[in-house]
C-alpha cells in the first residue's frame, strides 16, 4: 500500500523541477518536505510521503512520519461513496498540537518536527521521561518511526491544553511505510477513541464537538481521513488571521504556515504559494552562504576572522556566522532564529528587504 523508499534517491525523481516539494539541508541530515499543496501535489504515492522525510548525509532513510492524508470528501478517495466503514477502523480524538517523531541522529535519540529538530521539538523532548526515551530508541532501532503528538500550554495552536502530553499516534516502518497497529505503547497515552458505528452520526457528532479540533478515522492498513469540528474551523479563521506580510513570514519561520495556507484561495493564495517556496529557498541560500563563511575561516583567529574575513557582510550575517562559530549547532535553526529577531515588525523587513529577496503583496 506504501512505496519503498530506502535512499533519497528513491524520492527525487519526482520531486525534480517542483516548488511545491522542497530538499532542506540540516547539516547533519536531509528533510523533504512539502511547502505547499499545488493541485497536483499529492497525486503521486510518493509525493505523499514528503510531508517531513529525513536522510542522514550518505541519504539513507531515517524517519518516516505520518504520510500525507486529507479530510473526509476532499479527495476521489475520502469521499463518503467510496470509505469502507465495514472494515477494522478506529475513531480516535484529533489533538490540536504539533506532530513530532522519533530519530537516530548520530547514534542519539531526538525527536523532529516535519522541519527536524525545532525549537518544539526540544520542548518536546525535555518531556520525555527515561523509560520513554528508552522505548522511543528502542523502536527506532528496530527499523521503526514512532510518531506522537505534543500538546501543551507552550503549544498552543488554537485549543487550550493545561498539561503539556505527548501523545502515542503511530508508528511505521521506515522502509516500507506500514503502519503496526500492535506496536506496544504502553509507555505513553492514547487519544481518546469515540464509540461511532456508521458514517453519520460520526459526521453529525463530530460537527458538533466543542473545544475539540476533530476525529481522525484509521483503518487497521494506516489508511486515515480527517473531519473537523465546526466550532474548531470557525476559532481557527480567527486564530490564524494574519495580515501583514511579517506575520505570514514569521509564520513560515515558525513551521505554522501550513495551517494558514489552506484558509487562502484565489489569486493571493496562488502569491502566498510563491512566497513560501522563494522564502525557504533564501533561507536556504542564507545557510548555504554561512556555511561556507563559517568553514573557510575556521583556521582563522578571531580578529582576522571578525574583522577581514567577515569583512563586507551585512551585521545580521555577520551575528548568525559568530553563533555558529563560537556555539556551532544547527544552521537552518540558527539563520531563522535571527531572522526572527532581525525581522520583529514590517518596518523592520521594509527597510531590510534583501535579506528575504521577494515582497508578499497582501
Amino acid at each position: 500500500m506504501y512505496p519503498t523508499i530506502k535512499h533519497i534517491d528513491d524520492v527525487l525523481p519526482h520531486i525534480e523541477n517542483r516548488s511545491d516539494i522542497i530538499v532542506i539541508n540540516k547539516t547533519d541530515y536531509f528533510v523533504v518536505d512539502y511547502v505547499y499543496n499545488a493541485d497536483d501535489t499529492f497525486d503521486n504515492e510518493i509525493r505523499r510521503e514528503c510531508r517531513g522525510l529525513k536522510f542522514d548525509k550518505n541519504g539513507d532513510i531515517i524517519a518516516r512520519p505520518l504520510h500525507k492524508f486529507f479530510n473526509l470528501n476532499e479527495r476521489l478517495e475520502t469521499q463518503n461513496s467510496v470509505l469502507d466503514f465495514g472494515k477494522p477502523h478506529r475513531v480516535l480524538d484529533k489533538l490540536d498540537g504539533t506532530m513530532v517523531h522519533g530519530c537516530i541522529l548520530n547514534g542519539e535519540l531526538v525527536l523532529m518536527t516535519r522541519k527536524g529538530v525545532t525549537e518544539h521539538a526540544l520542548r518536546a523532548f525535555e518531556l520525555l521521561t527515561e523509560g520513554q526515551k528508552k522505548h522511543l530508541k528502542i523502536c527506532c532501532y528496530r527499523g521503526y518511526t514512532p510518531i506522537l503528538e505534543y500538546i501543551g500550554p507552550e503549544n498552543q495552536i488554537v485549543l487550550f491544553y493545561e498539561e503539556p502530553k505527548l501523545i502515542w499516534l503511530a508508528v511505521r516502518n521506515i522502509i516500507t511505510g506500514e503502519y503496526n497497529r500492535d506496536y506496544d505503547t504502553g509507555f505513553f497515552e492514547y487519544p481518546y477513541e469515540y464509540d461511532y458505528h456508521d458514517v453519520q452520526t460520526l459526521v453529525e457528532r463530530t460537527r458538533d464537538l466543542k473545544d475539540k479540533e476533530g476525529v481522525v478515522v484509521v483503518w487497521d492498513d494506516g489508511f486515515r481521513i480527517k473531519i473537523k469540528a465546526d466550532e474548531y474551523v470557525e476559532k481557527h479563521k480567527h486564530t490564524v488571521g494574519v495580515s501583514r506580510e511579517i506575520d505570514y513570514l514569521h509564520a513560515i519561520f515558525d513551521d505554522t504556515i501550513d495551517d494558514i495556507l489552506p484558509l487562502k484561495s484565489g489569486p493571493f493564495r496562488e502569491r502566498l504559494d510563491k512566497y513560501v517556496y522563494n522564502v525557504n529557498n533564501v533561507i536556504n541560500f542564507w545557510c548555504q552562504t554561512v556555511d561556507n563563511i563559517v568553514s573557510n575561516g575556521r583556521l582563522l583567529d578571531q580578529k582576522t576572522f571578525a574583522i577581514e574575513h567577515m569583512r563586507g557582510y551585512q551585521q545580521v550575517i555577520k551575528n548568525i556566522c559568530f553563533d555558529l562559530r563560537r556555539n556551532g549547532g544547527n544552521i537552518y535553526e540558527t539563520v531563522v532564529k535571527h531572522f526572527k529577531n532581525f525581522l520583529k515588525q514590517q518596518k523592520d523587513l521594509d527597510e531590510n528587504r534583501y535579506l528575504i529577496g521577494v515582497k508578499l503583496d497582501v
